[in-house]
This record gives C-alpha cells, structure tokens and sequence, in this order.
C-alpha cells in the first residue's frame, strides 16, 4: 500500500490551532501532532501478537506481582514496532493492554448475565439470536 498524508488543524489544550498529520501504511495509522504524540490504530493481527509477546516475557518472569516489569513493555513495544514496522512505546502497550482487559470483562459480564449470549467453541465467537441481539441494542 502506498504511503498517503493528510494534515489538517486540531485543537490544542490551550484553544490554539495546531497541525497534524495522518500516515497510512501497511494498513496500519499513526497520528501525530505536533508534540509528536503518536496514537496507534490496533487491528487483531497486533492484538494477537502483543498478547503472544506478553506471555513470551511472563514465562520468562518478567511479570512479578501480577505486573510486567518496565524491560518486558520496553521489549514488547520494540517487537511490535519492528514486525509492523511503526513506532511503538511502552505507553502504547499499557494503553492497549487497558483496553483489552476493558473489552474483556464486558464481554464476560454479557456472557454470565444470562441475558441469551453464548460462546460457540467452535467458532471461538459469542453468539446470541436475532431476538436476544435486537433487544441488547434496544437496550444499550
């Protein structure tokens, strides 16, 4: 895929103006603004491997306490960077790792709610009826 920018204005803290860009490649989007702050756009595919990392650096003990030591992010976020070939830290890494963890008690509560959703073992996927779903986004 060919590298695309765009840049436009956006909002400071203070009320100014500031530019920032938007770089698409590999599929993958980075947005930086001027401080050089960087967001990263996760797809699975990172999703799988920073989970595949993170378990590398716990049976290497590198989680002490229920915590990953700072050398296991600063890793992670190099293996990341390097193999989809962006610039990653370990901020992104705990950020991302609060969102996974979020989305997964979500989607544990739904399961044990007995509100009409399943785990399909052999799709790997949580399933409800058309009915059981229409009434969830009535709902929420």
């Amino acid at each position: 895929m060919d590298e695309v920018r765009s840049s436009n204005q956006v909002p400071m803290d203070d009320g100014s103006m500031s530019s920032s860009q938007m770089e698409h490649s590999e599929g993958f989007e980075v947005h930086k603004s001027v401080s050089e702050k960087k967001n990263l756009t996760w797809i699975d595919e990172m999703d799988n491997f920073l989970v595949d990392r993170l378990m590398e650096q716990m049976h290497k003990g590198q989680k002490i306490g229920g915590v990953f030591t700072k050398t296991a992010y600063v890793i992670v976020a190099r293996e990341i960077g390097e193999n989809f070939e962006l610039s990653c830290n370990s901020e992104h890494i705990k950020n991302r790792m609060k969102t996974l963890k979020k989305n997964f008690y979500a989607a544990q509560e739904v399961l044990q709610s007995g509100s009409g959703f399943g785990f399909n073992e052999s799709t790997q996927m949580i399933e409800a009826t058309t009915e059981v779903w229409t009434t969830y986004t009535k709902v929420s």
